[in-house]
């Protein structure tokens, strides 16, 4: 966001602001200022589902910034430009792209439904905050949206003057699958640039080194895009693997029972 009178924002935002609700599970709806690590969360995808906070991409309660507020026909959300919300249909935009008339999933008594945008406009708030749960969302003041922020104000990657099938929903939730894999086997300590910023360090490198990225030309970043993608596809496959026993379970056997077949038929011949 832009700097405001009230004060210089973070050099970036990935954020809701403070004054924002979440529910908390047990506790009821909590300003996002006042959550904590580990506090369990209501988030989206349609499952009536609650996770853990295991990180903040961003927490600081002193800097002021610019967000969007989004008001719906139930609800309104305070976000800032680059965030992701839910759309109709599941899909995960940046706020910016948000208009009038647009449909944005809510949850109302504990069911997702879609609701009318009935208006946008620009506000400055005290606190940035930006939960994030195993899931990539989180349900902010009755309103679906994302854990993360798209780049080049696109919902799509772009390279070049092609846009990419990757969403920056999956690019970013399958990146952080290393940082909940770290927080699975005990890594769990959280520390922020210094100064008013508050950005995770956990976010803080790797958000200028996508920055860069996407600013390259078409052959540096397919190469290095297409070296990436393996690497972090593994740690979510690995991720997947840990976090779910009968996943875990289904690729143990079915190995087991592709070996076994294997050598049954070499003892047959």
């Amino acid at each position: 966001p832009a700097p405001t009178s009230e004060g210089a924002p973070p050099p970036f935002a990935i954020c809701f602001s403070g004054s924002s609700l979440v529910e908390v599970e047990h506790k009821g709806s909590v300003k996002m200022a006042d959550l904590a690590l580990g506090d369990v969360v209501r988030v989206g995808n349609n499952n009536n589902k609650f996770e853990p906070v295991y990180s903040f991409g961003h927490k600081d309660s002193t800097s002021s910034a610019e967000f969007l507020r989004i008001t719906t026909e139930g609800s309104s959300l305070e976000i800032s430009p680059d965030h992701m919300v839910a759309i109709e249909g599941g899909r995960y935009v940046p706020a910016s792209l948000v208009k009038k008339g647009d449909m944005l999933l809510t949850v109302v008594s504990e069911e997702e439904v879609a609701a009318v945008v009935t208006g946008i406009k620009k506000v400055v708030r005290k606190g940035v905050f930006a939960p994030f749960t195993a899931s990539g969302s989180i349900v902010v003041n009755g309103i679906v949206a994302s854990n993360y922020i798209a780049y080049q104000g696109s919902e799509y990657l772009r390279v070049g003057e092609m846009e990419t099938p990757l969403s920056y929903q999956w690019i970013a939730h399958t990146f952080n699958s290393v940082h909940r894999l770290a927080v699975m086997f005990g890594i769990t300590g959280e520390t922020y640039s210094e100064g008013e910023e508050g950005v995770s360090h956990w976010v803080a490198m790797p958000h200028k080194m996508f920055s860069w990225l996407v600013e390259q030309n078409i052959v540096v970043s397919m190469s290095l895009i297409g070296l990436a993608l393996p690497l972090f596809s593994l740690t979510w496959l690995i991720e997947l693997l840990v976090s779910s026993p009968v996943v875990l379970a289904v690729v143990v056997g079915g190995v087991s029972l592709m070996t076994y077949k294997k050598s049954a038929k070499k003892n047959i011949l």
